[in-house]
């Protein structure tokens, strides 16, 4: 994401080591996709919450932004989003989830 402001500094490749990821780089911004091996985003979800309370955490899903997108918000996360939204729509997203409030 560098070059709209955002720099990436870290990946996971499953729940349990994003976690791990998290809590060593305590990031302003958690992208997390719901389907990964180990242990998936809805749980990993409060951990992430739990090990980087100050993280802005974005759910990204392939599933309908209904049902799944009130279980993830109800468990932390800041936003959600459904794979395959523009990318001028995700990082319009961010920014304001980024933004101070006021």
């Amino acid at each position: 994401m560098s070059g709209h402001g955002h720099d990436v500094v870290g990946e996971a490749g499953d729940g349990r080591a994003g976690i791990e990821v998290v809590g060593r780089h305590q990031p302003d911004l958690v992208v997390l996709d719901l389907s990964m091996p180990v242990m998936d985003g809805l749980e990993a979800l409060p951990h992430l919450r739990r090990t980087s309370p100050d993280s802005t955490i974005v759910v990204l899903s392939a599933h309908g932004a209904d049902q799944m997108a009130q279980r993830a918000l109800d468990l932390g996360a800041d936003g959600y989003i459904e794979k395959g939204t523009s990318l001028r729509v995700v990082l319009a997203l961010i920014d304001v989830l980024l933004s101070p409030p006021g």
